[in-house]
């Protein structure tokens, strides 16, 4: 063989090995190995570059963030807008962060770290299930709490852009009445 051969086999192998390598590791996050004490339906998930929280505290600070652009898209706060979305790429990296973790090779570490040992206590596994459906009807409620105060947003926007169109009418008429006050002050000292 030569080299010239050597070299361009050994450059496609080392090509082919980095493409493996990068396949298997995460860019925006990944599942931690799950510990004593962790809920194993709530992962902690690991955030490159910005540290560790259970699934559920990310879930929740993507709604927050998305509700917060929400709230200034519609305000058309651009500025706002703006820096929310590219402020460190966080709320862009979340959500490539769950998308990373929900693909099906990282799904795999949950489903391993989440196996229940059969000598397990049944007191544990009572309390691991009250948990879960205490958890569940958390959900539940957070979810009735978006719900109605989404509700709520829609009611008092139409009241909002009602009151801020009145105070645009006002404004000249408590100028007029200024005017109209000095002048009476001014007729009254003389």
């Amino acid at each position: 063989m030569k080299k010239s051969e050597l070299k361009q086999v050994i450059s496609e192998i080392v090509r082919r090995k980095l493409e493996e390598a990068n396949a298997k590791n995460p860019t925006y996050g990944y599942v931690m190995k799950p510990e004593k004490g962790d809920d194993p339906n709530d992962p902690r998930l690991q955030m490159i570059g910005y540290g560790n929280m259970p699934k559920s505290y990310w879930m929740k600070k993507i709604v927050k963030d998305l509700d917060e652009l929400k709230k200034y898209v519609q305000q058309e706060n651009w500025n706002a807008s703006a820096y929310l979305i590219e402020k460190n790429g966080v709320l862009y990296s979340m959500i490539k962060m769950m998308k990373e973790v929900s693909s099906e090779g990282i799904k795999e570490q949950i489903d391993m770290g989440n196996e229940e040992t059969p000598t397990q206590d049944p007191t544990d596994v009572k309390k691991k299930k009250e948990l879960v459906a205490l958890q569940k009807k958390q959900a539940d409620t957070n979810d009735r709490i978006r719900r109605i105060d989404a509700t709520k947003q829609k009611l008092e926007d139409p009241i909002r852009r009602k009151i801020q169109s009145l105070d645009i009418k006002k404004a000249p008429e408590v100028k007029k009445l200024g005017a109209i006050t000095k002048q009476i002050q001014d007729l009254q000292d003389k």
